[in-house]
């Protein structure tokens, strides 16, 4: 499916969100005028414009540039597209410029919505699931779900609760890689990256005998030695306690 832009009459305008000097249509103006006016700014449903694929931008019941679309942006209620216009010999350029509006609808409202015969061959992508099926978005119904429940499987130990502690971890800005199995025997040196009380959610950088690095996020001190080093229970990886803890030796 394509959307469409049915443009209003010229006008100038001033403080536009895209830096525009004027929108609406004008006769003679170019492909490239047509889309940039046309692009936006529009009251539409940003889900639905991230996935539609082309656009058509008309002009006094004409369509006066074919574009791709490769992003798009919000401005307050408003939604503008991003891309550029269709080459010479494209075959959705050939088939709709300067054809008429393709939207057969009597609604006043300049946004609408159709399915291009000749769009079918660029929208079909492989599932992002793995499924080898085709889709016209990122996946079939239902197979984002078991792309995510296949990476709980296979990285975090089928524990959605250590999936959603990673992705926590992460969108905090810290930087985690997991050490999954027993630690003991494989820690080099654990030092703490954050200055507090001796009890409490605190980042350390761990490095194992394998050279990688992650972090332990929650931590309390429990036997201090003579030597200056001092027993740790923590709990690697995550950003509240699970059911398991560990205990190493570390060196301040």
């Amino acid at each position: 499916m394509a959307v469409r832009f049915k443009l209003g009459s010229y006008e100038t305008v001033r403080d536009d969100p895209l830096g525009r000097e004027f929108v609406g249509y004008f006769p003679r103006m170019t492909e490239s005028e047509a889309w940039e006016t046309g692009r936006g700014v529009w009251r539409m449903s940003a889900d639905k414009a991230s996935r539609q694929r082309f656009a058509l931008v008309v002009g006094e019941g004409v369509v006066r540039a074919v574009g791709e679309i490769t992003g798009w942006s919000v401005h307050g209620d408003r939604v503008a597209l991003e891309g550029h216009v269709l080459p010479e010999g494209h075959p959705l350029r050939e088939t709709y410029l300067s054809q008429p509006d393709p939207v057969e609808n009597s609604s006043q409202n300049p946004v609408g919505y159709c399915t291009l015969p000749e769009e079918a061959q660029f929208v079909q992508r492989p599932c992002a699931c793995g499924c080898g099926q085709l889709t016209d978005r990122d996946y079939l119904p239902g197979h984002d779900v078991r792309a995510m429940q296949a990476r709980v499987r296979g990285r975090f130990g089928g524990s959605p609760r250590r999936f959603l502690d990673w992705v926590d971890t992460t969108v905090a800005g810290i930087p985690v890689q997991l050490l999954d199995g027993p630690l003991d025997g494989r820690i080099r040196h654990c030092a703490p990256r954050a200055d507090g009380d001796p009890e409490g959610q605190l980042v350390f950088a761990v490095r194992t005998d394998a050279g990688s690095m992650g972090v332990v996020n929650y931590w309390r001190r429990v036997e201090p030695e003579s030597d200056g080093s001092w027993v740790a229970e923590f709990y690697p990886g995550t950003t509240t306690p699970p059911d398991w803890i560990e205990r190493i030796t570390v060196r301040d």
